[in-house]
């Protein structure tokens, strides 16, 4: 079946307008001719050079001269040069490209096959007259898009378009991978790195499509497919109309500011807010922004050796730090049975602790082997809770950004701690920034414990080299990172006993990835000049940065600049996240790891050791997954040794912390789906802890799911209306009293019978709407939900069928219908809802008034209370029409039966409106505040 409503672009290239709108910072390709004037051996002509990243001159490398690029007066970001100035006084039939005068490569270089440092430049086999355009004479090279290091080498001038979709900027979009469908063949956006929010398609030499569509690679159904009216289309429940890419740019290419890029703002909110004459496009980038980080609350748990007898300092001569305090909560602890466990447990070991968290306390358990390692529950228990004496709770927010492929990551490696005197490069180290105000944010009953921010010697991280940072082929990620086996992943090795100490973990991972050369390094302390790009350098010894020198800093307990770190400490948090398939989860650091995901042991990295790589394949882990479910992720480590911190957590997983209340669709199976024409059924999730990030990290707010909240006493309400702050009574189309009265609503559309688990027909309720925004608003205390649906249709009424489906409102050829006398009924309301006086009878006659004797009350209240009569029209059809009087009020109707079930909803016209009712009898009719009982015999 087609899931795409394929539409001609006729009308929309007539729309098509320039728009001007900000400033733009872009890349300019364009061709150009240049008439020739001297040779190169035997061709003439002009290079074009763009320079890598880095570079600030570029230099010719031929016939012993090194001739300087200038920058192009013709091309924006572009450098040239005449073959006539290659060789200088000599002559060459090659040449090569220097970042430096008088150096032949080594500081940094280009061939026709590498970008880089460390060239031996060969004669022959350099830039030649060969890779010239044969028409243009002229040789165009820059670094290749797929590959930095190497380059992009032309005849001609590279045809470069770009295509940017800022998306809808929520956590669906954010959680998963954009698609771009070009002409039935998909492919992945990119991210706009520089941009955030922003994705893109380069289009490189190539035909632009005519058909694209850009869609969730979880959106299996395709229910939320983006074409040319972007995210708004789907919300309002209208097919995607396909993209004219090739037309779209061709409307565009004549105007004077258009450089090659379109730029196409699909986030409904968004497009509404800027400026166009074609809505969300735009030839200039507009100076909007998306969500590319976020915070993973966590608990640090402080303290020291002095107070724990399971944290510890490296020493070649011993373990001088340590000591077992005998009158804190350790207390009766034996040094020398502390110290064999600490020994006992160095290197990677698993199983220290269960498989599951305690359910009483969401937290690890010791296992009895576990004992080996920490003696006793007593000191392991230690480890994830706050205890007097032993040590001090602070709050941390961890910062994870999203990466040039898509992921979330935060790496140590690249991190500045908070707190240190000397900002330096490398490491975690998150209670140094420790006050008296972050302990009282934490507990504030805890007494502070300044001997748990004790500094001890400290060294920054270690790199791996580059073989063990090329991507896996399948995983996509650093060969270290699946190097380890574990309960989420079997692709790697047994890592049991390893990363204790460099020599036997370089020969484990040596022999895994058959790495045969010296050159071939394992950790950076060996092959200093192979770090990664931006890794920070120092001067042997100390803090102090420097362009080149050791790759490590050193801090000295006592010395200068920071004189050493806050170690031992451990970190606690708890999160969730939305399932789909394809999702991966990377832990690497030290010391004990575990993380759990979905209550089961997913990395089991315990014990004291070098940064430690744990991988997840959630696939493989969570076989019965459900998409779009949320699952919890509860994440522990351990800083147990010194002289180093590090963690780099890397994953596609959108991690989520959240109070308040959340609402899972699709908790029915899709049979059942399918069957009832689209009955989605709900399970809401509530979380109350009051909010913050420590309440967030702890995750000891009770989260009760679906029937659970109600069973504990919470009361859910519903009430659906057209004002999303709900406090506007005159918009309220079914009132939380209503929906009490009778869970059942528009014919079953809504079913809140079970409040914790709603029932919603989404694709009957945007049939059975009259066109306008809705919100159903769930309330819980003082937290809110709120659902919303944009319904665009054309039709004005409607009339409700056994099925709960709606037709376009028409005469009945059989029976007749009369309507008796009705009576206003003014519902009373308060202040957050209205209320009738009673949704399951009819409104009461004391409340009554005549229409033709309005008194002052009414005139008083004309802007809450619009007038309107009904009158029949047809058997089981009536007309509501406004009162000459108060053509400006309120507008809104909704017709109930005595049952208080809402059968029809809908925007009064300036003629009126006509409603069908099913049968005979008695029917509510709503209008602002005010009610009118009609009698259909």
């Amino acid at each position: 079946m087609n899931l795409f409503k394929i539409l001609t672009n006729n009308t929309i290239k007539k729309q098509i307008r320039s728009f001007k709108f900000g400033a733009l910072g872009s890349i300019i390709l364009l061709a150009g001719i240049q008439s020739a004037s001297a040779s190169l051996s035997g061709c003439e002509g002009t290079v074009y050079l763009k320079l890598p990243d880095g570079w600030t001159t570029a230099y010719t490398v031929a016939g012993g001269h090194f001739i300087a690029f200038s920058k192009s007066t013709k091309y924006a970001d572009w450098y040239e040069i005449s073959t006539a100035k290659i060789a200088g006084t000599n002559t060459s039939t090659d040449f090569y490209i220097s970042k430096v005068q008088n150096d032949y490569g080594q500081q940094g270089g280009i061939t026709p096959t590498q970008i880089g440092t460390m060239f031996q430049f060969a004669t022959g086999k350099g830039f030649s007259c060969a890779d010239f355009g044969s028409t243009t004479n002229e040789l165009w090279i820059q670094p290749s898009f797929e590959d930095p290091s190497k380059p992009l080498v032309l005849g001609d001038a590279p045809d470069v378009k770009y295509f940017y979709v800022f998306l809808p900027n929520n956590i669906i979009w954010k959680s998963s991978v954009p698609i771009i469908n070009e002409n039935g063949k998909e492919r992945e956006l990119s991210i706009d790195i520089d941009h955030c929010g922003w994705y893109y398609r380069r289009y490189v030499n190539e035909a632009l499509p005519t058909e694209v569509y850009i869609h969730r690679d979880d959106d299996e159904t395709l229910q939320n497919v983006i074409g040319m009216g972007g995210e708004a289309a789907y919300k309002n429940d209208e097919a995607a109309t396909p993209i004219n890419l090739k037309d779209m740019f061709d409307n565009f290419k004549s105007e004077a500011t258009f450089i090659g890029s379109l730029f196409f703002v699909a986030d409904e909110k968004q497009a509404a807010a800027l400026p166009s004459e074609l809505a969300g496009w735009y030839i200039d980038r507009p100076d909007i922004y998306g969500y590319c980080s976020y915070n993973l609350a966590a608990f640090i748990y402080d303290t020291d050796p002095s107070l724990h007898p399971s944290f510890s300092c490296y020493d070649i001569g011993g373990e001088g730090c340590q000591r077992v305090d005998q009158t804190n909560a350790t207390a009766g602890a034996n040094k020398d049975a502390a110290l064999k466990a600490i020994f006992d447990c160095i290197g990677v070991t698993p199983g220290i602790v269960e498989s599951t968290l305690d359910p009483a306390t969401k937290k690890p358990k010791l296992s009895t082997a576990g004992k080996k390692c920490f003696m006793d529950d007593k000191y392991f228990n230690m480890l994830f809770n706050y205890t007097p004496g032993v040590n001090e709770v602070t709050c941390f927010d961890m910062p994870f950004t999203r990466t040039d492929d898509g992921k979330w990551e935060f790496d140590s490696d690249f991190y500045t701690s908070p707190g240190l005197k000397t900002p330096v490069q490398g490491g975690f180290y998150p209670a140094e920034a420790t006050t008296a105000t972050k302990l009282n944010e934490a507990y504030s009953t805890q007494i502070g414990l300044p001997a748990a921010r004790i500094k001890h010697t400290a060294e920054g991280p270690v790199f791996y080299g580059p073989k063990l940072r090329e991507l896996h082929p399948t995983e996509k990620i650093p060969q270290i990172d699946v190097i380890c086996n574990g309960p989420g992943w079997n692709g790697g090795i047994k890592c049991d006993g390893l990363f204790a100490d460099g020599d036997a973990t370089t020969s484990a991972i040596e022999k895994a990835l058959d790495l045969k050369t010296s050159s071939d390094c394992v950790f950076g302390w060996s092959c200093p000049e192979k770090a990664p790009a931006n890794w920070a350098f120092f001067v042997d010894g100390t803090e102090t940065s420097a362009s080149s020198g050791s790759p490590r800093w050193t801090s000295e307990e006592g010395g200068k600049g920071n004189g050493g770190r806050n170690q031992h400490f451990c970190f606690e948090s708890h999160a969730e996240f939305r399932f789909k398939k394809g999702l991966k989860f990377s832990f690497r650091g030290d010391d004990d790891i575990w993380v759990y995901i979905d209550n089961k042991l997913a990395v089991d990295l315990g014990g004291i050791h070098l940064a430690a790589p744990g991988y997840v394949d959630l696939d493989t882990f969570m076989p019965e997954g459900k998409p779009d479910s949320t699952y919890d992720i509860d994440i522990f480590f351990c800083d147990r040794r010194t002289t180093m911190s590090n963690v780099r957590i890397k994953t596609n997983m959108f991690i989520e912390q959240t109070v308040g209340i959340k609402a899972e669709g699709h908790q029915n199976s899709n049979e059942d789906f399918k069957a009832t024409g689209g009955n989605n059924q709900f399970k809401l999730k509530y979380s109350q802890s009051g909010g913050g990030s420590c309440a967030a990290a702890r995750g000891t707010a009770v989260v009760l799911e679906g029937k659970e909240i109600t069973a504990y006493g919470y009361k859910i309400t519903y009430t659906l209306t057209t004002d999303k702050s709900g406090s506007d009574p005159t918009k309220t189309i079914i009132s939380a009293e209503e929906f009490e009265a009778n869970p059942v609503q528009l014919d079953g559309i809504i079913d809140v019978t079970e409040p914790g688990e709603p029932m919603i027909n989404e694709i009957k309720l945007k049939k059975r709407l009259t066109p306008g925004t809705y919100y159903l608003r769930i309330t819980i205390g003082t937290d809110v939900y709120i659902m919303s649906w944009n319904i665009k249709n054309t039709a004005t009424t409607s009339s409700s069928s056994s099925t709960g489906n709606v037709s376009k409102s028409s005469s009945s050829n059989s029976g007749t219908g009369k309507s008796s006398s009705s009576n206003k009924v003014t519902s009373s309301s308060s202040k957050n809802d209205s209320k009738s006086s009673s949704s399951n009878v009819a409104p009461k006659s004391s409340s009554s008034k005549s229409e033709n004797n309005k008194d002052k009350d009414d005139e008083k209240n004309e802007n809450t209370k619009p007038s309107f009569r009904v009158k029949m029209t047809a058997p089981f059809e009536f007309e509501i029409v406004m009162n000459e009087s108060s053509p400006n009020l309120a507008k809104r109707y909704a017709v109930m039966d005595m049952k208080g079930q809402v059968l029809s909803v809908g925007e009064l016209s300036d003629k009126g409106a006509r409603v069908n009712v099913p049968t005979y009898g008695s029917y509510v009719v709503k209008v602002g505040l005010t009610y009118e009982l009609v009698n259909v015999r």
